[in-house]
């Protein structure tokens, strides 16, 4: 007997070949889409990291320069004998100062750049993950009206082969119980004989004249009397 389900797993099972593809294209796509999602990352962050590079070199290099040029500025305002500990203390202050602000940037624009890329990524996924739904559904739907197709052909099958075996049954039955052709059309051309002589002897007329003229006879009426013919 037909099997709606079986017959729906075969047809599945045929359409994940022609589908194969179709899925195939859409994972090549996202793969494609998180590379360059990748890539842009990746991009922005060795700027970020670049930008620090540069600010802390900028720190140290003001750092330098200022202890270069202080003992001329002190000079300059009269004051000898150098630099004292508290404007050297201020002068790598001012300097640690300018790593933390620079640090403290690059932290919030790492943060940013992670947030973003996380959000991209989500996004992406969940693009894919619909494409791939959809083609699921569209795939799901044309498994089961080629199911539906193929069971309604097993159906009928079934029930022409129904019928055949039926007919066969019927001819085998009717063959074993009615006798042979020959003789069913003996005993008909019996009957029928019987029934024209009975017609005669009902008219007066001899049953067996067609016997009479056969054999050349001449009399063909029958009386009932002795002398029965005429």
């Amino acid at each position: 007997m037909a099997d709606l389900n079986q017959i729906l797993k075969e047809a599945t099972t045929q359409l994940s070949e022609t589908y194969q593809p179709d899925y195939t294209k859409i994972e090549e796509q996202r793969t494609a889409e998180q590379k360059a999602l990748d890539e842009e990352r990746n991009r922005q962050q060795g700027i970020l990291d670049k930008s620090l590079w540069n600010a802390n070199q900028q720190a140290y290099i003001t750092r330098m320069q200022a202890q270069r040029d202080m003992p001329s500025q002190l000079a300059a305002q009269g004051i000898r004998g150098g630099a004292t500990e508290t404007t050297l203390n201020n002068l790598y202050n001012n300097y640690l100062n300018a790593r933390n602000t620079a640090k403290a940037s690059y932290d919030e624009s790492t943060g940013s750049l992670s947030s973003n890329y996380n959000t991209n990524l989500a996004s992406l996924g969940s693009k894919y993950a619909q494409m791939m739904a959809q083609l699921d559904s569209e795939k799901r739907n044309q498994a089961l009206t080629l199911a539906q197709v193929k069971y309604q052909q097993a159906l009928e099958e079934e029930e022409r082969q129904r019928q055949a075996a039926a007919a066969a049954v019927a001819r085998s039955s009717y063959g074993g119980g009615g006798g042979s052709g020959d003789d069913q059309s003996g005993s008909g051309s019996y009957t029928s004989r019987v029934n024209v002589e009975n017609k005669s002897k009902d008219k007066g007329l001899d049953p067996y004249a067609w016997q009479n003229r056969s054999y050349g006879g001449s009399k063909k009426y029958y009386t009932g009397g002795a002398n029965r013919y005429k």
